[in-house]
Protein backbone atom coordinates (compact mmCIF):
# COMPACT_ATOMS: atom_id res chain seq x y z
CA UNK A 1 0.00 0.00 0.00
CA UNK A 2 2.81 2.44 0.82
CA UNK A 3 4.40 1.87 -2.63
CA UNK A 4 1.09 2.79 -4.25
CA UNK A 5 0.94 6.02 -2.24
CA UNK A 6 4.53 6.87 -3.17
CA UNK A 7 3.85 6.34 -6.89
CA UNK A 8 0.58 8.25 -6.71
CA UNK A 9 2.29 11.14 -4.92
CA UNK A 10 5.15 11.20 -7.42
CA UNK A 11 2.69 11.19 -10.33
CA UNK A 12 0.66 14.01 -8.77
CA UNK A 13 3.84 16.04 -8.18
CA UNK A 14 4.95 15.49 -11.80
CA UNK A 15 1.56 16.64 -13.10
CA UNK A 16 1.63 19.68 -10.85
CA UNK A 17 5.14 20.55 -12.02
CA UNK A 18 4.22 20.09 -15.69
CA UNK A 19 1.10 22.25 -15.58
CA UNK A 20 2.74 24.76 -13.24
CA UNK A 21 5.65 25.28 -15.64
CA UNK A 22 3.28 25.57 -18.57
CA UNK A 23 1.18 28.16 -16.74
CA UNK A 24 4.21 30.19 -15.63
CA UNK A 25 5.67 30.16 -19.16
CA UNK A 26 2.45 31.62 -20.56
CA UNK A 27 2.12 34.15 -17.75
CA UNK A 28 5.70 35.37 -17.51
CA UNK A 29 7.02 34.53 -20.98
CA UNK A 30 5.15 37.37 -22.66
CA UNK A 31 5.80 40.04 -20.02
CA UNK A 32 7.95 42.08 -22.42
CA UNK A 33 5.38 42.32 -25.22
CA UNK A 34 4.64 46.04 -24.80
CA UNK A 35 8.29 47.22 -24.60
CA UNK A 36 9.06 45.08 -27.67
CA UNK A 37 6.02 46.35 -29.59
CA UNK A 38 7.00 49.97 -28.78
CA UNK A 39 10.59 49.39 -29.91
CA UNK A 40 9.44 47.73 -33.16
CA UNK A 41 7.03 50.59 -33.89
CA UNK A 42 9.90 53.08 -33.51
CA UNK A 43 11.91 51.44 -36.32
CA UNK A 44 11.67 53.56 -39.50
CA UNK A 45 9.54 52.00 -42.22
CA UNK A 46 8.55 48.99 -40.12
CA UNK A 47 4.98 48.21 -39.08
CA UNK A 48 5.06 45.26 -36.67
CA UNK A 49 2.33 42.73 -37.27
CA UNK A 50 2.87 39.23 -35.94
CA UNK A 51 5.18 39.23 -32.90
CA UNK A 52 6.70 36.32 -31.00
CA UNK A 53 7.96 37.25 -27.54
CA UNK A 54 9.44 35.12 -24.81
CA UNK A 55 11.23 36.50 -21.77
CA UNK A 56 13.90 38.96 -22.99
CA UNK A 57 13.61 38.37 -26.75
CA UNK A 58 11.08 39.11 -29.47
CA UNK A 59 10.83 38.83 -33.24
CA UNK A 60 8.37 40.72 -35.43
CA UNK A 61 7.17 40.48 -39.02
CA UNK A 62 5.97 43.37 -41.20
CA UNK A 63 3.38 41.88 -43.55
CA UNK A 64 3.49 44.80 -46.02
CA UNK A 65 7.26 44.75 -46.60
CA UNK A 66 7.97 41.14 -45.58
CA UNK A 67 10.81 42.34 -43.35
CA UNK A 68 11.83 40.91 -39.99
CA UNK A 69 13.03 42.77 -36.90
CA UNK A 70 14.39 41.39 -33.65
CA UNK A 71 14.34 42.84 -30.14
CA UNK A 72 16.36 41.93 -27.08
CA UNK A 73 15.79 43.52 -23.73
CA UNK A 74 19.49 44.30 -23.33
CA UNK A 75 20.17 45.80 -26.78
CA UNK A 76 16.83 46.98 -28.20
CA UNK A 77 15.27 46.49 -31.63
CA UNK A 78 16.90 46.28 -35.04
CA UNK A 79 15.80 45.53 -38.58
CA UNK A 80 17.45 42.59 -40.26
CA UNK A 81 18.58 42.54 -43.87
CA UNK A 82 18.68 39.42 -46.02
CA UNK A 83 22.49 39.28 -45.78
CA UNK A 84 22.42 39.48 -41.95
CA UNK A 85 21.12 35.91 -41.69
CA UNK A 86 23.17 33.02 -43.04
CA UNK A 87 20.76 30.35 -41.76
CA UNK A 88 17.57 30.10 -39.75
CA UNK A 89 15.50 27.49 -37.94
CA UNK A 90 11.86 27.54 -36.93
CA UNK A 91 10.83 24.39 -35.16
CA UNK A 92 11.96 22.05 -32.45
CA UNK A 93 15.39 22.49 -30.89
CA UNK A 94 16.67 19.18 -29.56
CA UNK A 95 18.95 19.60 -26.55
CA UNK A 96 21.03 16.62 -25.46
CA UNK A 97 22.38 16.73 -21.91
CA UNK A 98 24.29 13.59 -20.96
CA UNK A 99 21.65 10.87 -21.42
CA UNK A 100 18.55 13.13 -21.66
CA UNK A 101 17.03 14.86 -24.67
CA UNK A 102 14.57 17.73 -24.49
CA UNK A 103 12.58 19.26 -27.34
CA UNK A 104 11.80 22.99 -27.27
CA UNK A 105 9.93 24.94 -29.98
CA UNK A 106 12.14 27.87 -30.96
CA UNK A 107 13.00 30.37 -33.71
CA UNK A 108 16.75 30.78 -34.21
CA UNK A 109 18.80 33.01 -36.53
CA UNK A 110 22.44 32.31 -37.43
CA UNK A 111 24.92 34.86 -38.84
CA UNK A 112 26.71 32.30 -41.05
CA UNK A 113 25.36 29.16 -42.70
CA UNK A 114 27.57 26.82 -40.66
CA UNK A 115 27.46 28.57 -37.26
CA UNK A 116 26.79 26.36 -34.25
CA UNK A 117 25.35 29.11 -32.07
CA UNK A 118 22.57 31.45 -33.16
CA UNK A 119 22.99 35.21 -32.80
CA UNK A 120 19.31 35.43 -31.92
CA UNK A 121 16.74 33.00 -30.55
CA UNK A 122 13.28 33.23 -29.09
CA UNK A 123 11.17 30.52 -27.50
CA UNK A 124 7.79 29.64 -28.98
CA UNK A 125 4.90 28.98 -26.60
CA UNK A 126 2.60 27.42 -29.22
CA UNK A 127 4.37 24.93 -31.52
CA UNK A 128 1.88 25.77 -34.28
CA UNK A 129 3.49 29.23 -34.53
CA UNK A 130 6.67 27.61 -35.86
CA UNK A 131 5.06 26.83 -39.23
CA UNK A 132 3.87 30.42 -39.68
CA UNK A 133 7.30 31.79 -38.78
CA UNK A 134 8.94 29.31 -41.14
CA UNK A 135 7.01 30.97 -43.98
CA UNK A 136 7.95 34.48 -42.79
CA UNK A 137 11.64 33.62 -42.45
CA UNK A 138 11.71 31.84 -45.80
CA UNK A 139 10.34 34.93 -47.57
CA UNK A 140 12.57 37.39 -45.70
CA UNK A 141 15.88 35.51 -45.78
CA UNK A 142 15.45 32.75 -48.35
CA UNK A 143 13.96 29.28 -48.01
CA UNK A 144 17.33 27.80 -48.98
CA UNK A 145 18.79 29.06 -45.66
CA UNK A 146 16.43 26.91 -43.57
CA UNK A 147 17.89 24.36 -41.17
CA UNK A 148 15.54 21.43 -40.89
CA UNK A 149 17.18 20.16 -37.72
CA UNK A 150 18.64 22.07 -34.78
CA UNK A 151 20.53 20.07 -32.17
CA UNK A 152 22.49 21.35 -29.18
CA UNK A 153 24.71 18.98 -27.22
CA UNK A 154 25.67 20.01 -23.69
CA UNK A 155 28.23 18.26 -21.53
CA UNK A 156 30.21 16.85 -24.45
CA UNK A 157 33.99 17.25 -24.60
Amino acid sequence: MSEFLIFTGAFAAALLLFFGLKWSAKKFGTTNLEPARTAFAALPGFAPGDILVYLGSAIAHDAASGRIAVWEKASGARLLQRQDVGAWHSGTLLTVVLNRTTATPMVQLYAQAHDDKPFFKVGVLDKNDCNRWEAYLGKAFGANKSREIAIRVLGAN
